[in-house]
């Protein structure tokens, strides 16, 4: 599954100069410059950002509107005392509310020095695929051991013997299942059972034997009658 669906690709870029140096000069500023790429189909109108450093007592925060089809935004910030430790972090939602977005970086601001950083803000879309787990388990299956029919020239009216065995390896519960063409079969589930023909000519019975509910392991056999 792919997390990282999107990316705001930032570009930081801080000019800041400490108090008491000869290298102060007044009236100089950070300065900010966001590039901004997102998937075609994701619509953000605004990225809130923080700027902070715990150990410098510094927190500075704000949003920028990317509603408008530039492809970029900008802040300028003043006054941040050089140093390391600060987290430019930034969030933004999709205008569906189906995207969520997050991202942060660290970086340091020297005196005199422009510090360059690259940020990313990863995107997330909401979950919109299943899994499956499957475990396969082994079963052997029933075997039918035997079958008796007699006779197998019967007349018409007059009852013909059934019988079958199987087993299984498993001990697994063995269900039975006779059918036939033209007659009735007494008991269709019975290993024992009879049958009566009502047509004459050749018909065929068939038995078959399961241990999973005729699902996948089904054994048979078939025997040709005579009805007269």
């Amino acid at each position: 599954m792919r997390n990282l669906i999107a990316l705001l690709s930032v570009g930081l870029t801080f000019i800041a100069f400490g108090c008491g140096t000869e290298t102060e000069t007044p009236g100089e500023t950070g300065a900010l410059s966001l590039e901004l790429v997102v998937g075609s189909d994701i619509q953000i109108n605004e990225v809130a950002w923080e700027i902070a450093n715990v150990g410098l007592d510094y927190e500075e925060s704000g949003a920028i509107d990317v509603s408008r089809d530039t492809g970029s935004a900008s802040i300028e910030l003043f006054g941040l005392p050089p140093g390391p430790g600060y987290i430019m972090t930034m969030t933004a939602s999709s205008v569906d509310g189906k995207v969520s977005c997050s991202g942060s970086t660290p970086f340091e601001v020297e005196v005199g020095v422009v510090a360059e950083v690259q940020s990313y803000i990863n995107c997330l879309r909401p979950t919109a695929l299943g899994g499956v787990r499957a475990n396969g388990e082994f079963n052997v299956c029933a075997q039918l051991t035997s079958l008796s029919a007699y006779p197998t020239y019967v007349v018409i009216g007059e009852e013909m013997e059934l019988e079958a065995s199987a087993v299984d390896d498993e001990g697994d519960l063995i269900e039975y299942l006779w059918t036939a063409t033209g007659g009735t079969v007494a008991d269709v589930s019975a290993p024992a059972t009879s049958y009566v023909c009502d047509t004459a000519g050749d018909q065929f019975i068939t038995i078959q034997v399961s241990d999973d509910g005729f699902e996948a392991c089904i054994r048979g056999w078939t025997v040709s009658v005579v009805c007269n």
